[in-house]
């Protein structure tokens, strides 16, 4: 007999309800047709079938070639076109009664798309990923009887692997299935689908293919992410399971194994593992064995573990085959602080209470002493919903290998012998509803303390009480909530107290009462995630912040080593740091901060009192929209805008002074001036640059300052006068001397009055005044002043002249005098002028000695006059006296007689 139709559904014809399989169709089909040969006598029938419908897809180019001898039928040949562009062929022998067949027989398929086939052959009852699908070929022999079915000496490729395999499932009374597989290779990536855990396995073994493929938590939330969601009808009575598994290596959706062996026998409920051993090319390594009774409803026995981890790469892959949840995994850096790592452990399932379930670990992590003690009783609705106790404690000689485990910060140790270090945690209660909690942590240079409650449920673990801190440095504390990176906190010491409330999500810290750097803080502060950025709001009392400080957040930390090295150098610090400014810093974090201190330290010592601070954070942006606080006598104020920009960052911002006072800018400490008035007004400044100081290089603006009744009592152009009478009255020799004395001594003998405004400009950094002129009764003074921002040195620069006396006549006037100040502007108040009075000293000598020549002349024409004078005088006196008497003439003189 031979038949041939162009289609045909097949289902149909065989009777196959809905969602039934291929073989629900092509064996009652076979069956059929056997009875419409004629059992008598040896006959033939050929079929052939162009398109038909079996399993509710279309196969093609159908070949049936069936030869009968009485029950005994003999599928000489069936060949044909499966879905997913896959070929199939079939040969064996039918034997049994219509309602109880059997065939034994040979298989062969190979095909493009393992998974295309799989969901056909298994009529959609399960799923596969199909991100690891691939070609495949297999040829087997193949036993189908009534309540059973064996695939034996499986010879197959799958993705250009080669297995060997036996399956055999019987699903009459107590279904059981058998599997023995191996290979040097297996890509399985389509049957195990990534976060596949041990706990994924086993629960496939004990209760079959669940619904929701791919769809469930990792880490033991009850559905094997992949390995097969499967109709409900397949979740029925308890299957008896053996299986033996060997692999040199298994692929995954995710993952690759190595080394893989496992063996589980599971009958009648009681689960026997002698041996499970896998490996993982990042590391680590598994070992696992137990025996458990009742394993699928009410399990009592023990399992035990042997793990282990060379590299940080491989915690994660351990962490999800052990089904440990997301939020208890460690991440990348915690998980580098803890290799190497050796943990054994067991776990006592029914010991105490049949739902009780006691875990016991013990090992080392990084050379630290690891140990874990937990009991949790267990209930119906799982292990949170019981009570718990769990005692956790980690120690070592080395307490910065504790600290890594705690907080990972990234930055090198602090010097010197680190001693000791432990971390105990002890909670007791129901997870789900609060678990009392004490726990504390000593690592050298960081110690915590936390009273409270732990809360775990599958929504999320949190966690709300009261935490005692002491670090030496920052940056471990910060790593610890979550603040770095980005943020940095490196060298900071930190200690007080703080009502913590944490969850997967939001970091609350209230009440904080804690001194960091030295410096009380006050307030609360509230760190949540925002995709991949930080949302912080803060509202904090700071006993004393500086500008450097805050502008040190915001710069890459681990490049301050031009900044040490320059102050090595000149042995003086810089006043702004040449650290770049960090992008991920400015990316990291969104938000509102609030803060108020008594003292807000600003450049070169000065400081202002009261300040307030409101800092917007955006996406690669940083606002101070408002600063303000007392200084200087007055009230100043600014805001500052740090945007990020293609090369470095791009600042704008304002300065406002109100009401300053200028002796306080002068400094008329100990009376040394009379300066007064107050200073008001605004500069607008722009620029760009990768650092603080090479911002302030190019900085740009202008602005307008104003004086109220402004005067200056150090420059009063009077003082020239003075200083010259003095030195034209002392002696040649002291001339310079002298007028330099009285000059420094007069220039504050009166007050110079300043003018009502003063243009100012920014260019490249340094603010200036532009040039203006005073003009007093008593002679002019014209003056310029700047400011180098980058040094904070203050110059000034003035001129005065004397007025021109009405007297004066032709004689050119008196040359003036320069007056110069230079040094910081701290030091303002300190610093002395610097008189230029060569000029002046010059030509007063040349008038000293044109004076002199001058008094000469006229002392010598008084001695001419004199001269004059005196001899009319006698002239006259010659003229008026009378003539002399005759003078007698007197005896001649006699000789001497001899007495």
């Amino acid at each position: 007999m031979s038949l041939a139709s162009r289609w045909l559904d097949l289902d149909r014809i065989a009777g196959a309800s809905e969602g039934a399989g291929p073989l629900d169709s092509v064996i009652p089909l076979a069956m059929g047709l056997r009875d419409l040969l004629p059992a008598d006598s040896r006959s033939r029938a050929t079929f052939s079938v162009d398109q038909a419908n079996v399993g509710r897809e279309a196969v093609s180019g159908l070949r049936l070639s069936l030869a009968r001898s009485k029950d005994r039928l003999e599928i000489e040949e069936l060949r044909l076109g499966l879905p997913g562009g896959s070929r199939g062929e079939l040969q064996g022998i039918v034997t049994g009664p219509p309602e109880a067949p059997v065939f034994d027989g040979s298989i062969g398929l190979r095909g493009t798309s393992l998974v295309r086939f799989l969901g056909w052959a298994t009529a959609g009852a399960l799923t596969f990923d199909p991100k690891g699908d691939g070609t495949f070929g297999v040829r087997s022999q193949l036993m189908i009887a009534p309540g059973r079915a064996a695939a034996r000496n499986i010879i197959g490729d799958l993705s250009g692997t080669a297995i060997s395999a036996d399956v055999q499932y019987r699903w009459e009374g107590r279904p059981e299935v058998s599997l023995s597989l191996e290979g040097p290779q297996l890509d399985a990536r389509a049957l195990v689908p990534a976060g596949a855990s041990l706990a994924d396995v086993f629960d496939v073994v004990l209760h079959g293919p669940l619904t929701g493929l791919g769809g469930g938590q990792s880490g033991g939330q009850g559905a094997a992410r992949g390995l097969g969601a499967a109709k409900p009808g397949w979740r029925g009575a308890q299957t008896d399971a053996s299986i033996r598994i060997s692999l040199g290596q298994l692929m995954t959706a995710a993952r690759t194994y190595r080394d893989v062996a496992m063996e589980i026998e599971l009958k009648g409920g009681h689960l026997r593992l002698p041996l499970l051993r896998i490996a993982g090319d990042d590391g680590f390594s598994l070992e696992l064995e137990g025996d458990v009774e009742d394993a699928a409803s009410r399990p009592k026995g023990s399992l035990r573990a042997v793990a282990g981890a060379d590299t940080g790469a491989a915690i994660a892959p351990l962490a999800e085959l052990l089904g440990i949840p997301e939020a208890f995994r460690p991440d990348a850096r915690r998980a580098r602080a803890m290799v190497p790592l050796r943990l054994a452990g067991s776990l006592a399932l029914g010991a105490r209470t049949p739902t009780s379930a006691d875990l016991v670990l013990n090992g080392e992590a990084n050379g630290a002493g690891v140990k874990l003690n937990a009991r949790f009783d267990g209930a119906p609705a799982g292990w949170r919903m019981g009570p718990a106790d769990v005692t956790g404690l980690v120690e070592g000689n080395d307490a910065q290998v504790i600290a890594a485990l705690l907080a990972p910060s990234g930055s090198p140790g602090r010097p010197g012998s680190p001693g000791s270090g432990r971390v105990l945690v002890k909670a007791v209660g129901v997870p789900s509803e609060g678990l009392a909690s004490l726990a504390s942590a000593e690592t050298g240079d960081l110690a915590l303390d936390f009273r409270g409650r732990l809360v775990a449920r599958e929504s999320g673990n949190s966690a709300a009480g009261d935490l005692d801190i002491r670090a030496m440095d920052g940056a471990r504390l910060a790593a610890l909530t979550g603040l770095a990176p980005p943020l940095r906190l490196d060298g900071l010491p930190i200690a007080g107290s703080v009502k913590l409330s944490v969850d997967s999500s939001t970091l609350a810290l209230d009440r904080l009462a804690l001194k960091i750097g030295g410096s009380d803080v006050k307030g609360q502060l509230s760190l949540a995630s925002a995709g991949e950025r930080r949302r912080v709001e803060a509202r904090l009392d700071v006993e004393e912040l500086s500008v450097a400080k805050l502008l040190g957040v915001l710069q890459d930390q681990r490049l301050a080593v031009a900044a040490a090295a320059e102050t090595a150098i000149s042995g003086r610090q810089s006043i702004w740091s040449d650290e770049p400014f960090d992008a991920s810093i400015l990316d990291g974090f969104e938000g509102n901060i609030k803060l108020n201190t008594k003292r807000l330290l600003l450049p070169e010592g000065m400081s202002l009192t009261g300040a307030s601070l409101d800092i917007a954070l955006q996406g690669g942006k940083v606002e101070v929209r408002q600063l303000e606080g007392a200084g200087l006598g007055g009230r100043v104020g600014a805001t500052l805008s740090i945007a990020k920009a293609a090369a470095g960052v791009d600042v704008n911002g304002s300065l406002s002074l109100a009401g300053v006072a200028i002796e306080a800018l002068a400094g008329n400490a100990a009376g040394k001036s009379r300066t007064s008035g107050a200073l008001s007004g605004e500069i607008k400044f722009s620029g760009k640059g990768t650092s603080p100081r090479s911002v302030l290089s190019v900085l740009q603006g202008s602005g307008t300052l104003s004086f109220s009744e402004g005067k200056l009592g150090t420059l009063w152009p009077g003082a020239i006068g003075k200083a010259v009478s003095a030195a034209l009255q002392a002696d040649p020799d002291s001339l310079a001397a002298t007028l330099r004395r009285t000059l420094a001594a007069e220039l504050a003998a009166s007050e110079l009055g300043l003018p009502d405004t003063v243009s100012v400009e920014l260019a490249d950094g340094r603010l200036a005044a532009k040039p203006f002129a005073i003009d007093t009764d008593v002679g002019r003074a014209q003056g310029a002043a700047g400011l180098d921002l980058k040094t904070l040195m203050f110059d000034a620069d003035w001129r005065l002249d004397q007025k021109r006396s009405p007297g004066a006549g032709a004689k050119a006037p008196l040359p003036g005098i320069t007056v110069s100040y230079r040094g910081p502007v701290a030091a303002l108040a300190s610093l002395e002028p610097r008189i230029d009075s060569d000029a002046l000293e010059r030509e007063l000598a040349v008038r000293r000695m044109e004076r002199d020549l001058e008094e000469l002349e006229r002392l010598r024409k008084l001695d001419e006059a004199r001269r004059r004078e005196e001899a009319e005088r006698q002239r006259r006196q010659l003229e008026q006296a009378p003539l002399p008497a005759p003078v007698p003439m007197a005896p001649a003189p006699r000789p001497a007689t001899p007495g």
